[in-house]
């Protein structure tokens, strides 16, 4: 019993207890919750009943949309998967917009579509409210552009400085590394990497974004050994140039992607 709601919610079945009546449905809630959790172990089918059923209680939900657009895509149903993301679209309020958006990309792919593909992915990132859906738009936009054949832009002075934070990070003291970074946002980082040294380190530039006149963001892939093992994946770099020279600003941690 809570009837001050001091616990969190996992399950808001006795919510949708309607009124002089024993009998308790399923909230649109819960079956979205169910929903993610069969997403999230392949079972895709599962994920659409639960989901149909979840939009036929609340039809107006843009979020009920989006996940069944992604279900529907997983499924390689991309008709269906494009008129649901539509749909979540334009759906008032608008949540889950990135999802939407990423599986309106995915579906452009299938066509053979790639820079409609690239459109809605850059449009992905800057709706993105949640660290999973950055990332997924992130990944997915590196696609579309390589499917496109579009080579990022990096200037020769860009690649200069990789090549020197690469060396940088491999060396035995962190005394290089701090002069290729604004160490007041990066110590912890640059510590980190000291404790745990690489053995092996290399990034390959995947995406420029201009972000004002003296920064851009680089998506990045890298190739690392650490303590014997090799990892890879994808980060973003955020650089600021300050007197002529780029410096490591960032290092976003929900979208250091790298196992």
């Amino acid at each position: 019993m809570d009837p001050e709601k001091l616990i969190i919610q996992t399950n808001y079945d006795n919510d949708a207890r309607e009124s002089n009546s024993k009998v308790t449905r399923t909230s649109p809630q819960t079956l979205m919750n169910s929903s993610i959790g069969a997403f999230n172990k392949s079972q895709y089918a599962e994920a659409e009943t639960k989901l149909r059923e979840a939009l036929r209680l609340e039809p107006r939900n843009a979020g009920l949309h989006a996940w069944l657009a992604r279900t529907l895509a997983a499924q390689k149903k991309m008709d269906d998967a494009a008129t649901e993301a539509n749909t979540a679209l334009k759906t008032e309020p608008p949540t889950a917009l990135a999802w939407a958006r990423i599986t309106l990309g995915q579906v452009a792919l299938s066509r053979n579509q790639p820079a409609e593909a690239v459109r809605h992915l850059r449009s992905a990132i800057v709706e993105a409210d949640d660290a999973t859906a950055e990332v997924a738009a992130h990944e997915a936009l590196i696609q579309a552009e390589k499917s496109a054949g579009i080579a990022p832009q990096v200037d020769e002075s860009l690649r200069s400085y990789v090549t020197q934070l690469d060396a940088a990070i491999k060396q035995s003291t962190s005394d290089k590394l701090f002069t290729l970074v604004i160490k007041n946002n990066l110590k912890r980082f640059v510590q980190g990497l000291t404790v745990s040294r690489p053995a092996a380190w290399s990034t390959e530039i995947l995406h420029v974004d201009q972000v004002d006149a003296n920064r851009v963001a680089l998506d990045v892939g890298l190739k690392v050994k650490t303590e014997g093992r090799d990892q890879s994946g994808t980060a973003v770099f955020i650089l600021n140039k300050v007197g002529g020279a780029w410096l490591l600003e960032d290092v976003p941690h929900q979208l250091f992607n790298v196992k």
